[in-house]
């Protein structure tokens, strides 16, 4: 993933700001992943040594991309009630690999997800009517 997508820049200023989550998977096309009944793992490689971006930090764009790696998992245990494995790797000057975990909050999370898609379903349908 090019270092350069992970930012939108402002016209007037100049300045970057880090894209969100939910931007990258439209940028680089990760919703089509659900469907991917073989896939076990991604990796996510930032290269981002030779960069100086003083309106944002490594961490700040290493945090958005745990967040689209669990997004992916959080997606998978949704769609194929199975999990997969993201690893986020950081070469920034040196190799860092970071493991990406869901913590109770996105457990609790992906519960919700298929009783707000059923309770969408229900409110479509008594529109419709």
């Amino acid at each position: 993933m090019p270092i350069q997508e992970l930012f939108s820049i402002n016209c007037r200023t100049g300045l970057r700001t880090l894209r969100c989550v939910d931007t990258l998977l439209d940028v680089f096309a990760l919703r089509p992943l659900l469907s991917c009944e073989r896939l076990c793992g991604v990796r996510i490689n930032c290269v981002c040594g030779h960069f100086n971006f003083r309106d944002c930090s490594t961490h700040d764009m290493l945090d958005v991309l745990v967040g689209v790696g669990k997004w992916l998992m959080m997606g998978f245990l949704v769609q194929q009630e199975r999990r997969i494995q993201v690893i986020v790797n950081d070469y920034h000057g040196w190799s860092s690999k970071t493991v990406v975990t869901l913590d109770e909050a996105d457990e609790k999370e992906v519960d919700e997800w298929p009783k707000a898609k059923k309770a969408k379903g229900s409110l479509k349908q008594t529109a419709a009517r």
